[in-house]
């Protein structure tokens, strides 16, 4: 039993195996500390760097439908096996860049990384195999990206500060490949039958327990959340290529800063763990509510570093709520359209990334270099996050509403 529930044996293999390739979103959090070093190199300003970066979050967002239909019907380890491969490629790329387009052409390629060792993958293989503690199983899996992200900014951070920032690609991305294909090829395998949660499998459509990705779609439910996770990636983004550079500009130094957002990256893992604690304890629009009324307290308080001048605060409170939105989203697609839906209408709804995650990142960096300040951008992106809260109540339970089940 292990302490949660129906995991056990082949089960917590998975798990495991799950956690281990999270931890490839790591290298989402690399460009912070290199974007100064890079941008200074080869004579490029901010909004130009994140121009070149912003549009692998497209590739992210189209390619996450597809997919999601594409792990619900075969599994998730050949995804996840290529995204390792791809891995190793992208880091060899992004360390022999020298244009603009360079740096978009392996950005495209590592957005295919991302969305294949990414939430909708590895929740989706998790889900078939937990039920009862179906919360803190997610929550003990997304950790991943979190420690795969502290991982990350200390490798990125020394070796460049070491040797320089095309080797912090190079020789982070490759370490990382190796270490992800044995737990893609050993660990993660669909559920066979008679195992996995019970309301996972193909009985779950022929109860009514799903609905159909063109049923989802046109419910109203489906609109708020898509809303939600564009003002979400809109800030969220921003934070985390711009706090250090935000930072910097307030007159701390690159490593500090950097480690200001490492330790906000680590909060995550509580976040997430502590979120997936109190989840199966309360409905998944109350967890929703909960998880992102922090993000947006959390907003109004980036803000505030100018005046504050303390940047701790914002930093733990955005640490503890960020992450945890990889947590809260699954739960609550799974209970608002089904288990069986989850991949395809969570790889649907993971196109905002095309809106928020691009547009946010571009439109903070456009900012700093009209202004010379961040503070306009983050007041912008902590009014939005307060309206999205002010939308949660508006979520519902469409399951067996008027929808027809998925065929």
């Amino acid at each position: 039993m292990l302490g949660f529930g129906d995991v056990r044996g082949r089960a917590l293999m998975v798990v495991v195996g799950a956690f281990a390739c999270q931890m490839g979103l790591g290298f989402t959090y690399m460009y912070g500390p290199l974007l100064p070093e890079i941008t200074a190199d080869l004579g490029w300003n901010r909004a130009t760097f994140n121009s070149a970066t912003a549009p692998r979050l497209w590739v992210q967002a189209m390619a996450s439908p597809v997919l999601g239909l594409l792990v619900a019907r075969v599994g998730g380890r050949a995804v996840l096996v290529a995204s390792a491969a791809l891995l190793a490629c992208s880091a060899w790329g992004l360390s022999n860049i020298e244009s603009a387009f360079d740096l978009l052409l392996w950005n495209l390629v590592l957005g295919l990384v991302f969305v294949g060792v990414g939430d909708v993958t590895v929740g989706h293989v998790v889900a078939q195999w937990v039920e009862r503690s179906r919360a803190l199983a997610l929550g003990i899996v997304y950790v991943g990206s979190n420690i795969g992200g502290v991982v990350v900014l200390h490798l990125v951070t020394q070796i460049s500060e070491e040797v320089h920032w095309r080797e912090a690609f190079l020789w982070t991305g490759i370490a990382g490949a190796l270490f992800l294909l044995p737990f893609a090829v050993f660990f993660i395998r669909s559920p066979r039958a008679g195992e996995g949660a019970s309301d996972g499998g193909v009985e779950a459509i022929e109860s009514g327990e799903a609905m159909s990705l063109r049923a989802a779609v046109r419910t109203r439910t489906f609109w708020i959340l898509f809303y939600i996770l564009v003002v979400y990636f809109f800030f969220a983004t921003s934070v985390l290529d711009h706090l250090v550079s935000m930072l910097m500009d307030q007159g701390i130094e690159r490593t500090e800063a950097a480690g200001v957002l490492g330790g906000a990256v680590f909060l995550g893992v509580a976040g997430k763990l502590g979120l997936a604690a109190i989840a199966g304890r309360m409905s998944p629009r109350v967890a929703l509510s909960v998880n992102m009324g922090m993000v947006a307290l959390s907003s109004v308080l980036i803000f505030a570093i100018p005046w504050v001048g303390n940047p701790y605060p914002a930093a733990v409170l955005f640490g503890l709520s960020y992450a945890g939105r990889d947590v809260v989203y699954p739960l609550v697609v799974i209970h608002v359209f089904g288990v069986r839906s989850m991949a395809p209408v969570y790889g649907t709804l993971m196109a905002t990334l095309a809106l928020g995650g691009v547009a946010g990142p571009v439109f903070t960096g456009a900012v700093r270099d009209q202004t010379g300040s961040y503070t306009g951008a983050f007041a912008f992106e902590a009014l939005l996050m307060l309206v999205a809260v002010a939308l949660i109540p508006l979520v519902r339970r469409e399951l067996g509403r008027s929808a027809p089940a998925a065929r």
